[in-house]
């Protein structure tokens, strides 16, 4: 998906790309999960994507590393236990399209 802002960054990539720079073990579920609030907003370093939170941005990077020691969100980065019961719905969409295995499913055929 291509943001209308600028046509030449594609924001999942961008997100899936930082994920696994954190060392995401479930990169594609994070990006996804965030996708719903990524945005690109221009920079004098050109397009940068960010996470929107109402009225405020943050960078891909700061929101990762939040992730990474959010109790739950927290095991899509260290290939932990997900606690179900305790899944937001886009979280558990995100999960369930990626990895339906960590929520005790069977795996995606490709």
């Amino acid at each position: 998906m291509k943001s209308s802002t600028s046509a030449s960054v594609d924001v999942m990539q961008k997100a899936t790309e930082a994920a696994k720079k954190v060392g995401a073990a479930y990169p594609e579920a994070v990006a996804e999960y965030l996708m719903d609030r990524l945005t690109v907003v221009d920079t004098m370093a050109g397009p940068q994507v960010v996470v929107r939170s109402g009225l405020e941005c943050e960078s891909l990077d700061g929101v990762m590393a939040r992730m990474q020691v959010t109790e739950n969100v927290g095991a899509l980065f260290h290939a932990g236990k997900l606690d179900v019961r305790n899944l937001d719905h886009d979280l558990f969409l995100a999960i369930r399209k990626h990895n339906p295995e960590l929520l005790g499913l069977r795996p995606n055929r490709r």
